[in-house]
């Protein structure tokens, strides 16, 4: 018995313009096309989310140092949700059947918490304990995280059509960042 080789084969088409497969030749290309513009808004938000945590970076090691991770990641979360509302494919695998349960959702929302968590980790080269230490006077990552998510939210495209969900993040977005004062 030969041996096989299990690598992929290397698909050629061989296409030959005699009229009659020019048809199927023009879908192929429409849908070679579509795919390659999938792949262009997946690089696309890559790029984004990675701009958005090198903002969000030097707050989370002001964080790190005073030991206060915990409640550093319960606000930048809310900044990353307000910004990326749909977890990506890299982020977390999302069942579609499960997605009206309110359980799953937290489970979701957990599970991309720990994804940005491990993210900044290793930006910064330093992965935090899990508990948070005594809560310091003033604290300066409350300050750069107000300045990095100011930033990241002027960058917002606002929805034409008004939504009560996003108002009711927004006030607890903004209860929960204080004011920033220079």
């Amino acid at each position: 018995m030969a041996k096989r080789s299990l690598k992929p084969k290397p698909y050629k088409p061989k296409f030959v313009d005699t009229g009659n497969n020019l048809g199927k030749r023009r879908r192929e290309i429409a849908a070679q096309a579509k795919l390659d513009e999938i792949a262009a808004a997946k690089r696309h938000r890559k790029w984004e989310q990675k701009d958005v945590l090198k903002q969000l970076l030097p707050s989370f090691v002001a964080a790190s140092k005073e030991g206060q991770v915990t409640a550093y990641m319960s606000r930048a979360c809310l900044v990353w949700f307000l910004r990326f509302p749909e977890p990506a494919d890299e982020e977390v695998f999302v069942n579609e059947e499960f997605k009206d349960d309110p359980a799953y959702e937290e489970y979701i929302r957990e599970a991309r918490r720990k994804w940005m968590r491990g993210k900044l980790s290793w930006m910064c080269g330093s992965f935090a304990t899990k508990e948070d230490g005594p809560k310091p006077e003033k604290p300066v990552w409350v300050l750069e995280l107000n300045l990095a998510a100011q930033g990241i939210l002027s960058k917002l495209e606002i929805p034409w059509k008004w939504d009560p969900e996003a108002l009711a993040a927004l006030e607890a977005l903004e209860k929960c960042v204080a004011p920033c004062k220079r």
